[in-house]
């Protein structure tokens, strides 16, 4: 194998890998890190008889590595802005929004020719 396809397999084994590891970093990280949350992070480690030993932290952090797909649904609830430019092309209408591009199939009979495809294409007269 080539060491450019190998290079590229390698990287992309790499992301799948971390991508499959992301849920678990917290727990990995607390697991190393132990006693240095329970000592520097833990919300209670003024209090001398609590046994929570950083888990605070754990639960924080687990928290907010779960928050986040629903900070992106509130985000979609947001109204679409309006579209900045709009444009046809045979049976289907164009949409240009700030960065997005919307598409819609238009209703119209299909058998009508398209405007340019009629005037590019024309039938063969008999």
């Amino acid at each position: 194998m080539p060491l450019r396809k190998r290079i590229y397999s390698i990287v992309l084994l790499m992301n799948i890998g971390l991508y499959l590891i992301q849920p678990w970093i917290p727990y990995i990280e607390y697991s190393l890190r132990k006693d240095a949350i329970a000592k520097n992070l833990c919300i209670n480690r003024f209090n001398p008889d609590s046994e929570c030993n950083g888990k605070c932290y754990l639960k924080k952090q687990v928290a907010r590595m779960t928050e986040t797909p629903d900070a992106e649904k509130q985000n979609d609830k947001k109204e679409t802005p309006k579209p900045s430019k709009e444009f046809s092309v045979c049976f289907y209408s164009f949409y240009i929004t700030e960065n997005v591009l919307l598409i819609s199939k238009l209703n119209s009979n299909p058998s009508e020719p398209c405007g340019f495809v009629s005037k590019v294409f024309v039938p063969p007269k008999a």
